[in-house]
């Protein structure tokens, strides 16, 4: 696999967390904490791309 897919695919797993984080039925603490595990993965992985892209 591209490594390139590789990190897309990890961009859409940290917003997917974000989506399940704010549709789920749990106390307030979990879902900020898988939001912000969420969001966190999202920047980190597009930090990745951006600096991939911008090296090629």
């Amino acid at each position: 696999m591209n490594p390139l897919t590789r990190l897309f695919l990890f961009t859409a797993l940290g917003w997917l967390l974000i989506i399940i984080s704010l549709n789920i039925p749990v106390p307030a603490v979990i879902q900020l904490l898988v939001l912000f595990i969420g969001i966190s993965i999202s920047c980190y992985a597009l930090f990745l791309i951006v600096k991939r892209m911008l090296k090629n």
